[in-house]
């Protein structure tokens, strides 16, 4: 499969549980049930889903609307011709920068005190967010 190939289907699976697996320790610290969402493009049909379960990152893809709610502690919205981009950067620094450029958005789902009970606070740091703060969230 070419990158052209792959700019056509941003909710191929095995590419989001490769992209996890390639650092783990961005993921550390999460305890438990938090839950990650990522939404892609306008698509509100499917929802991509990170799981933290028993000490592992789980990866499946959801339809929101079939879901309870909330659907996820935090959502990233991202736009769609960025993916190639993200999956091919092994250090998230890639993630990091568009986070940083408002051109990955974040929405919080849960209070403040159930993200710090879900382990956020250090996620929310690697990214360079604050939770809680001005900044973000």
């Amino acid at each position: 499969m070419n990158n052209s190939d792959l700019e056509k289907n941003p909710f191929d699976m095995n590419m989001w549980k490769n992209w996890v697996e390639q650092s783990p320790s961005f993921f550390s610290g999460l305890l438990d049930k938090s839950v990650i969402g990522i939404l892609i493009g306008e698509n509100e049909d499917q929802i991509i889903l990170l799981e933290k379960k028993n000490h592992d990152m789980l990866v499946k893809i959801e339809n929101p609307d079939y879901m309870e709610r909330p659907v996820a502690d935090i959502i990233f919205k991202i736009k769609e011709n960025t993916i190639n981009e993200i999956w091919d950067d092994k250090s998230f620094i890639k993630f990091i920068q568009l986070l940083s450029n408002q051109k990955i958005k974040v929405y919080t789902l849960r209070s403040q005190s159930e993200l710090i009970g879900r382990g956020h606070v250090g996620f929310f740091g690697r990214l360079g967010l604050n939770l809680g703060r001005k900044s973000c969230c």
